[in-house]
């Protein structure tokens, strides 16, 4: 695919050609290409040892089978607390969630194919033009704020929350406590 600066663009139409990209151009990525299997596509690159302590574990098939199953702990018990803290203020859960994904990935082929759908989705999103990004994140915030006055009106103010914040949700349209 040949792509073309913008005509704002700094980029000369040699650098595009020879591969390079204009800034704020989207870069096409195929979402779908990941959820092929490493060993169709024919390379385990990813899968190569560059650590020797690995590369003799992988040589014994016993030590081999306790180190994946102790991969497989690590990352489920990244995930449990990803689940356990998805709740709190701020990113929650989803810097657990992402590196248990990369721990599983280390060993197992099918987190290192989610993984990469996410690396290439990401990718995506960045190649959308900035203002699409921020409506995008504009439109996720309220959407969680909508959600959060939902569950508000429908259970009621938490008994948990300072009394101070309390008294102002009480001033909202429908929440009682």
């Amino acid at each position: 695919m040949q792509r073309h600066p913008a005509p704002d663009s700094p980029a000369t139409v040699a650098e595009v050609d020879a591969g390079g990209s204009a800034p704020g151009d989207a870069i096409p990525v195929d979402l779908a290409d990941d959820f092929t299997p490493v060993a169709q596509k024919g390379t385990r690159d990813w899968q190569k040892d560059r650590w020797a302590w690995r590369a003799r574990i992988r040589a014994n098939p016993i030590a081999l089978f306790w180190y994946r199953i102790g991969v497989a702990l690590v990352g489920l018990l990244m995930m449990i607390g990803a689940a356990l803290t998805g709740w709190l203020p701020g990113p929650g859960g989803i810097p657990l969630f992402m590196l248990g994904l990369v721990v599983w990935s280390s060993e197992f082929t099918w987190a290192h194919n989610v993984m990469m759908w996410f690396k290439r989705a990401f990718d995506w999103f960045l190649g959308w033009p900035a203002r699409a990004r921020q409506m995008f994140i504009a439109g996720c915030i309220l959407c969680a704020l909508a959600t959060w006055y939902g569950l508000a009106v429908w259970h009621g103010v938490p008994a948990w929350l300072p009394e101070a914040l309390a008294r102002q949700l009480d001033r909202l349209p429908g929440v009682e406590r």
